[in-house]
């Protein structure tokens, strides 16, 4: 195989699976505010603690779909902020299963936002796979960031 058609196929697969990695990240971010609007129309004695987690999850979308902006663009720095990120959500995912068990609620709730959580662990996981180790990834970020300095160089 011809190494430039080589390097087209990995760049090209690193892009498939770059927005399909997205997507599922969107996905579950927008699935866990889907949980927590469902719990705050459900249960009233949570209401504060609920909307702030919403305002809160709101914020890392917004931060995340930025990152990943930035990574589309071939900036490292957005890569290396999503790994931590993503690192951070999965602890925070293990933090929040031991404590939903602490609470007596309704055994459809907790199976709801347990399933929410292990969705969300199970994506961010997958992410930091990808991100870390894929090759066709890496040769994505290469193209992305030779062809974003020569749109850049061409304009100036």
């Amino acid at each position: 195989m011809d190494w430039c058609k080589m390097d087209s196929f990995l760049v090209n697969t690193g892009r498939k699976q770059f927005f399909i990695v997205s997507s599922f990240i969107i996905l579950a971010s927008l699935y866990t505010i889907g949980i927590y609007i469902y719990y705050s129309t459900l249960h009233g004695y949570y209401l504060n603690y609920i909307k702030s987690e919403i305002v809160l999850e709101v914020f890392y979308l917004a931060v995340v779909l930025y990152s990943l902006i930035s990574v589309y663009k071939g900036r490292k720095w957005g890569m290396y902020f999503l790994i931590g990120f993503f690192s951070y959500k999965i602890y925070y995912a293990l933090g929040s299963i031991s404590w939903f068990y602490s609470i007596k609620n309704n055994l459809l709730g907790r199976i709801t936002y347990n399933y929410s959580l292990n969705f969300d662990i199970v994506i961010y996981c997958i992410a930091i796979l990808y991100f870390c180790f894929s090759k066709s990834f890496k040769e994505f970020i290469k193209y992305q960031k030779t062809k974003f300095t020569r749109v850049q160089s061409r304009n100036n």
